[in-house]
């Protein structure tokens, strides 16, 4: 538990990603874009290090999220799933049916995030050719069809400007009741008011923290005047964990001035820089390197507590 940004204290969940290959910000993949075997792999080193929950990411060109979900769904037993989907890849009475068939896979561990995206160029791809504030008013006819889908038993009409459909009614239910959660994120004065209104859970990045309490102030007046309590707030952040890198180096860095200086008196008596002396000197800027690399995701590899 933490004391969050409106001094309240907030749970803290550990969110890793879905990853289907090896690739990263920093290295190329060593294998196709989907390989079922890293897939579960990756999950199940998150659910066996206690890791809550994992994330299915949406790319327009990436395997499908909805699918390497299921997959992992049918390979773990805890680990909870927060599927990445965009509204205009697929008409909402359809992703509603994926989205229930697969909370029944995952036996009630799915959570659907819903991304309007914010990137012209890449919704091009996919034949997406709204401007933004006009994607945000298509995502909540999206949300507004999957919650009375998965919650309506009888058959229902809906007519808005993005969809329009009669006498539909959906046969296989969620496993969670009433429904699954839907997460939403968004940083403009749309992607505020949608998410307030339709929204469970409203997903920040973690941002100073004046900035994210007048995200979460904002959000829940919208919120209040809409008539419905504020969506839980998630504020995600990518800890580093090097840490225990830097108390080390710090007592390396007082031994590294040391011999440095004696270094320098040897220097000046006998011509030479002791080698032993370099060497250690050398080792403990090798060390500092990687860990600087690291944490500027130059690499991905963690940094070994060597001096080699």
């Amino acid at each position: 538990m933490v004391v969050g940004v409106v001094g309240i204290v907030m749970p803290v969940e550990f969110l890793g990603i879905g990853a289907t290959n090896d690739g990263t910000e920093t290295h190329a993949r060593s294998g196709p874009a989907f390989d079922p075997e890293y897939t579960v792999a990756l999950a199940r080193a998150h659910e066996e290090s206690g890791w809550d929950r994992v994330l299915t990411a949406y790319g327009s060109g990436s395997p499908d999220p909805a699918q390497a979900a299921a997959l992992i769904a049918c390979r773990t037993e805890r680990l909870q799933l927060l599927l990445a989907h965009r509204p205009n890849v697929a008409y909402p009475t359809f992703t509603a049916k994926t989205v229930a068939t697969l909370d029944q896979i995952s036996g009630g561990r799915l959570t659907l995030h819903v991304i309007t995206g914010g990137n012209d160029h890449e919704q091009q791809r996919e034949g997406d050719t709204l401007p933004k504030d006009r994607r945000y008013d298509r995502t909540r006819e999206a949300i507004q069809i999957f919650k009375r889908a998965w919650t309506e038993r009888s058959p229902f009409d809906f007519h808005g400007e993005h969809y329009s459909f009669d006498d539909f009614v959906l046969d296989v239910e969620p496993e969670q009741k009433p429904r699954p959660k839907i997460s939403f994120g968004g940083s403009s004065a749309a992607a505020y008011k949608v998410g307030a209104e339709e929204a469970d859970i409203y997903a920040l990045w973690g941002e100073p923290l004046a900035g994210t309490a007048e995200q979460i102030a904002t959000i829940t007046q919208l919120a209040k005047e809409a008539g419905r309590p504020a969506p839980t707030f998630q504020v995600a952040f990518r800890p580093i964990l090097v840490i225990p890198h830097f108390i080390l180096l710090w007592f390396l860095g007082i031994a590294w001035g040391v011999t440095t200086l004696i270094a320098w008196v040897s220097i000046l008596i006998t011509g030479n820089y002791p080698s032993a002396l370099y060497q250690f000197a050398v080792g403990v800027l090798r060390w500092s390197t990687r860990v600087e690399a690291y944490v500027l995701l130059l690499r991905d590899e963690y940094p070994p507590f060597s001096l080699e």
